[in-house]
């Protein structure tokens, strides 16, 4: 497979001073929503800032936070809903909500240090939704500060195969609640593969054109709902998502697989026309709202792929659009499964895996930009900290002097990044003077050096890595 390596391996020598900020700490054993460092990645209704409430899946939330312990605060509108906790990367730990406000422990016994956690929405608006109502950590506790996003997201819009309905499910089960999960949707393992920031808009019954009976309140397609927060709710003022700030790189529209359902084929050149025009008109919505993106318009892989009318309006409308000058967009189509029924664990994994592939074989500049020309990609400095659009901006070293007349070396720490420091006399040979460690501290990590009155100079460089 053709992933992006998470190994990443720079060095800083010793520089010039640089500036550290610090970290918001909190004093109390609770921590609200509205803490800087609580990250909130997906759509949000944030009308009450003290219950931000998820509707769509995939919506999730991140943080470091300091102890032993950790609990999350959920407040469930029907009790049909699930979220998987996840705890310094570890095994999810599976979320299964009542109705109203809960507190559920998601981590205990760990050593006193700093720990990654996030809890994510898996299944669909269509089961349920939840608001979130903060932390609870050890007493004197909080959140540590978070570490960079990712320097690329990549943004999904889909109908239920997107969403991950019946991704768990056994033999004869599909749409109970328990048997949905978009964390383990192809979307989501793409994301994951790539490195990549991941935002999906997808619902189960979705359609371009040709809809099952609304479960909103409004006709079920796509183009009533892309923008919404709350899909119940018609996309207009407060409710309308904001794409200010929505710095999409990859598209992936997966749809029409409802239409085939509802409006079998053949087709008259009436009902053709239609329904390539109303794709084509979702198609430029998106265009609007991602004028930079590249979009890959997929289908499949349930039996839609297997019908070349429904391929045939896909690709019609993309070469329409290439020949009036959109030059990001093509297409997709994942193998069929041929199974009757939604892709399970397994095929959305070779989904995923083969949207990465290629994604990374389309795109390699999208993974290699570097927006200030200082040699080093977005995606290396969005992982180690550094502002990509700072030319200034660079991992380094600085060595001080204490009190005693020793020296303290110091460099810029990100949570979740291991660190190593290494000496040498003549900047040829490098021996390990501290082996690779999680940075314990952050925005800023130190070490005392010895002072070795055996050489008349010594060197010393970090080196930081993702794993």
């Amino acid at each position: 497979m053709n992933f992006l390596p998470r190994k990443l391996n720079y060095f800083s020598s010793l520089g010039a001073a640089l500036l550290v900020c610090v970290a918001s700490k909190v004093s109390a054993d609770i921590v609200a929503p509205n803490d800087p460092n609580i990250r909130y990645v997906g759509r949000f209704d944030q009308t009450d800032p003290a219950a931000p409430r998820m509707y769509w899946s995939g919506a999730h939330i991140q943080g470091w936070f300091e102890g032993t312990s950790l609990s999350v605060t959920l407040d469930c509108a029907t009790g049909n809903d699930y979220f998987y906790a996840i705890v310094n990367d570890g095994v999810p730990q599976k979320l299964n909500l009542g109705q109203g406000v809960q507190t559920l422990p998601v981590a205990a016994g760990l050593a006193d240090a700093v720990h990654k956690v996030e809890i994510f929405k898996i299944t669909s608006f269509y089961n349920d939704n939840t608001a979130f109502r903060g932390f609870v950590t050890d007493a004197g506790k909080g959140m540590a500060l978070l570490p960079p996003e990712p320097a690329l997201t990549i943004q999904f819009y889909g109908d239920s195969i997107t969403d991950g309905h019946g991704v768990e499910a056994p033999p004869g089960g599909n749409a109970e609640p328990e048997y949905f999960n978009n964390y383990l949707a192809y979307g989501a393992v793409a994301s994951r593969n790539l490195g990549m920031r991941y935002m999906c808009t997808a619902g189960t019954g979705l359609a371009v054109k040709h809809p099952w009976p609304t479960l909103t309140n409004r006709p079920y397609t796509m183009d009533l709902h892309y923008n919404a927060i709350n899909p119940y709710v018609d996309p207009v003022g407060a409710n309308l998502w904001s794409y200010a700030n929505d710095r999409a790189d990859i598209v992936v529209v997966n749809l029409f697989q409802n239409d085939s359902w509802v409006k079998p084929t053949p087709h008259d050149a009436a009902t053709a026309n239609g329904i390539r025009a109303s794709y084509k008109s979702l198609i430029q919505s998106f265009r609007a709202v991602h004028p930079n993106a590249e979009i890959i318009c997929a289908l499949g892989s349930m039996d839609i792929v297997n019908n070349p009318v429904w391929n045939g309006y896909v690709n019609t409308v993309v070469q329409e659009l290439e020949d009036e000058g959109d030059d990001k967009i093509k297409t997709l189509v994942f193998p069929f499964i041929n199974a009757g029924r939604h892709p399970i664990v397994a095929e959305q994994q070779a989904m995923g895996d083969q949207l990465s592939n290629f994604i990374s074989a389309t795109y390699p500049d999208l993974f290699t930009r570097d927006s200030d020309g200082d040699s080093i990609s977005d995606v290396r400095e969005a992982q180690i900290g550094t502002d990509p659009n700072d030319p200034n901006s660079i991992f380094k070293a600085v060595l001080s002097e204490d009190a005693n007349g020793g020296f303290i070396l110091s460099w810029p720490a990100v949570h979740g990044l291991s660190y190593q420091v290494e000496r040498s006399s003549d900047l040829i040979t490098w021996t390990v003077h501290r082996p690779w460690a999680l940075a314990a501290s952050a925005p800023e990590e130190t070490l005392i050096l010895p002072v070795d009155a055996s050489s008349a100079k010594v060197f010393y460089r970090v080196k930081a890595a993702t794993e």
